[in-house]
């Protein structure tokens, strides 16, 4: 008798916590910003972690400004360097088999956070 009693309170212990999990789903958020992603704690997780992303980003980019550098700047870079360079005439640029240019903003959001020192010794950026 007693191990149906436990094998009962077993299924209904089973069964409660299938439909507190259910209920827990069924009242995640709609998706209020359009994004295709109910509103779940792992969907706020991952927009947290995108939001902190995008903070360091400005925040480089922020610093980038103290140089008297904005976004619009034409810099260049080459290969997977974190830096990039803001004079043709710098040694490291110079020897790059190839090199990519374009505005810091998109540089730094390419990775591209290091301001060269040749180049800011070179521009007068330091």
């Amino acid at each position: 008798m007693k191990s149906n009693v436990k094998t009962l309170l077993a299924i209904v212990l089973s069964l409660s916590l299938a439909l507190a999990l259910s209920a827990c789903a069924e009242h995640a958020m709609p998706d209020v910003q359009n994004t295709g992603v109910p509103i779940t704690p792992d969907a706020i997780d991952s927009m947290y972690a995108q939001f902190v992303d995008s903070q360091e980003a400005q925040s480089e980019y922020e610093n980038e400004l103290m140089h008297g550098l904005d976004g619009d700047t034409t810099v260049y870079w080459y290969g997977t360097q974190p830096k990039y360079h803001t004079s043709t005439e710098c040694i490291h640029l110079r020897t790059a088999a190839e090199y990519e240019s374009g505005a810091l903003l998109t540089a730094i959001e390419s990775g591209r956070t290091e301001l060269c020192p040749e180049c800011a010794a070179i521009d007068g950026l330091d």
